[in-house]
């Protein structure tokens, strides 16, 4: 298992940590799981999911701009 480094958000100082997706950008996610989360991480690679999937890593993680209150300004 691939472990990241956290960090923390330059906008409301949460931990955080970035992961890789598919085409190699950096995904923003919060440092903790979250049951809610719609990221997986597979392969070292954040996966977002569209709608239920059939892996079940236990784990899911929730991108932190749905959590940042200055999320929608990071966001492109």
């Amino acid at each position: 298992m691939t472990t990241y480094t956290t960090t923390t958000c330059r906008s409301c100082r949460a931990r955080i940590r970035f992961v890789p997706t598919a085409t190699d950008r950096l995904i923003p996610l919060d440092a903790e799981p979250n049951p809610t989360g719609n990221v997986e991480i597979h392969d070292g690679r954040a996966v977002v999911l569209e709608q239920p999937t059939i892996f079940d890593t236990g784990e899911r993680w929730m991108p932190h701009f749905a959590t940042c209150p200055d999320g929608a300004a990071w966001k492109r």
